[in-house]
């Protein structure tokens, strides 16, 4: 039921009034092709007012939004036009596009996959999964449905060229070079696939290739970036032609290119130039920024350039940063040779393995342990198992690697083996983060419904510090959940004192004020969200339930029927709003 927010095509419209949508959309058209695109807006949006359910207008305007970036307002035309439209494939593309702009990867899979699931031979939506797993380096999966594409079109240029990175980036540089080969073979101008030819070159460490190919798409006029000088000069810093590689890597101007600063600091130390290599160096560093493991090449060739000034405090320092950034750069001892590294600085440094080993293997653990919360952030709970193993065979005893590979398990759902991570970390010596593996551990009891063991782990957590206004949200989850509202109040509030501006607090109080039939104040919170946030879904819900309860029930009605436009098949907010409309109902008889 969305009769409150839209308008379906109602026998009563007159002829003038569809005629009227009709000629408001063609003059937004016209304006928007025009350049005027407020007025296009504004046009698009009197179209949609007097029918909002005409699929063109808002097809066009979900289309404008997405030229013009407004991803966010596209995705919401797109959920609208889903919901009328659920079975039309091209919307679910349209809007894993926004979404993936948004770098919101998750969604975004969902919607391509919809689309697919719709039309398995819809070749726009295959290539959207291929590039997404690209961009998230899901390579195989990338390589599954670009090979799909290919089967069902097998002059698709696309398909061809990010296969053929998928290869390069995988190092199967033959089948790259097989793609791209067909790629040029279907459109022989493509400068961005003899970019890539150029770059398979270089990775086969054959420069002189690489520079043949940069030296045509010159004569061929095409534009060049920074990115294709900074590997033009790569290539003659393969070739050991510094000068001829400095000349290329300087060529840009006015840039924040971490790597082309990297790479001139590089030349310049092979030219000898040691001050200007430092110097270069330091302006990489910066703006990569610290505790980022893209900048542990940087931080170790630094050493080797202080080593060579003479400045061993500095070098040592520098070489230790880059061993936490990057643990593989102690162990693997080819890395430095194909890294293009400047020297090996743990011998320059004369570094006593015996002696210098508790050190080595502590500043290893804590740098896997880094990596492991990264990939922890980014949802990667099979990645951060992968490098908190390592910590654990370098540093056994170490209790902090139990707790993030209990938080890694429980992202995985696996609750037991969680709960057995987090007691283990808890009962070894100098553990410096109890408070976040008893909170991290009362999470996981809650998942498991073991609502009194997490109340009491929270509790532990909250002891060891009282300033965590998560903590205190989600102890009143878990009161809520056993129904103890006064304990849940209790935990909201001192929430909400502590982080005054978490709009989603405010929400979880109205839900917990109406259980206690308190709407007035329940109200209070949902409009004080919705005045900063007007698409909030769970203000609109926890509204429903404090007007439903004051007996305002076409408001509550309106406000379940917001929260359907997205999430259109939640069984409980369906039957919210029919036992509202009925109330409604029989409040008019």
């Amino acid at each position: 039921m969305l009769s409150s927010i839209v308008c379906f095509n109602h026998p009563a419209l007159s002829q003038e009034q569809e005629q009227d949508y009709e000629i408001a959309y063609k003059k937004a058209v016209q304006l928007m092709d025009a350049g005027k695109i407020q007025e296009g807006f504004e046009y698009l949006n009197k179209s949609i007012g007097i029918n909002p359910r005409f699929y063109d207008a808002l097809y066009a305007r979900s289309y404008y939004f997405m030229r013009e970036g407004k991803y966010l307002k596209a995705i919401r035309d797109y959920d609208l036009l889903i919901l009328l439209y659920p079975n039309v494939a091209s919307l679910y593309l349209y809007r894993g596009q926004a979404k993936f702009y948004l770098e919101n990867y998750e969604s975004a899979e969902t919607d391509y996959r919809k689309g697919y699931q719709l039309d398995s031979t819809y070749i726009e939506v295959i290539n959207a999964l291929g590039s997404l797993y690209f961009v998230m380096d899901l390579y195989k999966d990338a390589t599954t449905y670009f090979n799909k594409t290919l089967r069902l079109d097998a002059k698709n240029v696309y398909a061809y060229y990010y296969r053929a990175s998928t290869y390069y980036y995988t190092q199967q540089y033959d089948l790259a070079l097989k793609d791209i080969a067909s790629c040029l073979g279907l459109a022989p101008k493509d400068a961005d696939a003899k970019r890539l030819k150029a770059l398979v070159h270089l990775g086969m460490k054959k420069p002189k290739k690489a520079i043949d190919i940069y030296e045509k798409l010159q004569k061929e006029k095409a534009a060049f970036e920074e990115e294709d000088f900074y590997n033009w000069g790569l290539a003659y810093y393969q070739l050991r032609k510094y000068n001829r590689a400095l000349f290329y890597l300087q060529t840009p101007q006015k840039h924040e290119n971490s790597s082309i600063y990297h790479y001139i600091g590089k030349t310049k130390y092979k030219l000898k130039d040691t001050r200007a290599a430092l110097s270069y160096l330091n302006r990489a560093i910066k703006l990569v920024g610290k505790n980022n493991e893209a900048s542990a090449t940087m931080y170790y060739d630094r050493a080797v350039v202080y080593y060579r000034m003479r400045r061993p405090k500095q070098a040592r320092k520098d070489f230790l940063e880059g061993i936490f950034l990057m643990p593989e750069l102690l162990t693997d001892k080819e890395l430095i040779t194909r890294m293009n590294l400047l020297g090996n600085a743990k011998i320059m440094l004369k570094l006593d393995d015996r002696k210098e080993k508790p050190l080595l293997d502590s500043i290893s653990t804590q740098g896997y342990q880094a990596r492991a919360e990264t990939f922890i952030s980014l949802g990667d709970s099979k990645n951060a198992l992968v490098e908190l193993k390592k910590a654990i065979e370098l540093a056994p005893n170490n209790s902090y690697s139990y707790t993030l590979r209990g938080i890694a398990h429980a992202m995985r759902n696996a609750y037991n083996e969680a709960v057995q991570d987090f007691n283990k970390a808890l009962k070894l010596p100098k553990n410096r983060n109890a408070e976040k593996t008893y909170y991290s551990r009362g999470l996981t009891y809650k998942e498991l419904g073991m609502y009194k063991e997490a109340q009491a782990s929270i509790t532990q957590a909250i002891t060891l510090n009282k300033k965590v206004a998560e903590y205190y949200y989600d102890r009143a989850i878990i009161a809520y959940e056993v129904r103890n509202l006064e304990g849940a109040l209790q935990d909201i509030n001192e929430a909400i004192k502590l982080a005054p501006k978490k709009l989603d607090y405010y929400t979880d109080r109205a839900l917990y004020l109406s259980e206690k039939k308190q709407y007035k104040e329940a109200l209070a919170d949902c409009n004080r969200v919705l005045k900063e946030d007007s698409n909030n879904v769970m203000a609109y819900y926890s509204r429903g339930l404090a007007y439903d309860g004051l007996g305002k029930y076409a408001e509550a009605v309106a406000d379940f029927s917001k929260v359907l436009t997205v999430y259109p098949n939640d069984r409980e907010v369906n039957l919210l709003l029919r036992k509202s409309l009925s109330k409604m109902h029989q409040e008019k008889n």
